[in-house]
């Protein structure tokens, strides 16, 4: 029974760690240039959520000449089975993207990205959100929302890339 308690209470605490983060990017930025969302991640892992549990992060970006920006989210699913005679002989990442969102400066959505399905990168699942608008100056944030499960850490990667500016007379 106590160790049921103690499994219990780690369980809660874990999923207790997960907070909503705020960060400031400049565009073009992806995934592999995330903020680091939990802290003292060895380099390379800054997109990784260590915690279970429900998330929205935001970037929040300037945009100085109208342009069409394009954004894409993913979450990585995967599982590995390892033979290391330890409690777990099967780790599981999973990070799901439940919605992601573009907004303006006054909260107004200006984008809802579309999920457009899972693809299969190696060993892994993504499930992509995608979309494309075209933004007058002015300063936006990209929100994303997700959840985390599993016995290993959830990862996510994101882009939000310019491509050629609009030129308005």
């Amino acid at each position: 029974m106590k160790m049921l308690i103690a499994m219990m209470l780690v369980a809660v605490s874990a999923s207790a760690n997960i907070v909503d983060s705020t960060y400031t990017v400049v565009p073009p930025v992806t995934g592999s240039q995330c903020p680091a969302i939990q802290p003292d991640l060895p380099p390379g892992y800054n997109c990784y959520y260590v915690a279970l549990g429900g998330f929205t992060d935001t970037y929040q970006f300037n945009v100085p000449i109208d342009a069409f920006y394009s954004f894409a989210v993913n979450g990585n699913h995967w599982r590995r089975y390892v033979s290391s005679g330890r409690a777990h002989v099967t780790y599981a990442e999973d990070m799901t993207i439940t919605n992601a969102v573009v907004v303006d400066a006054a909260g107004n959505m200006v984008l809802q990205l579309e999920f457009t399905g899972y693809v299969v990168v190696g060993s892994s699942t993504q499930d992509d959100w995608a979309g494309l608008v075209q933004l007058p100056p002015g300063d936006y944030s990209f929100l994303i929302t997700g959840f985390v499960t599993g016995n290993r850490p959830g990862v996510y990667g994101y882009d939000i890339h310019d491509p050629t500016p609009i030129i308005v007379d």
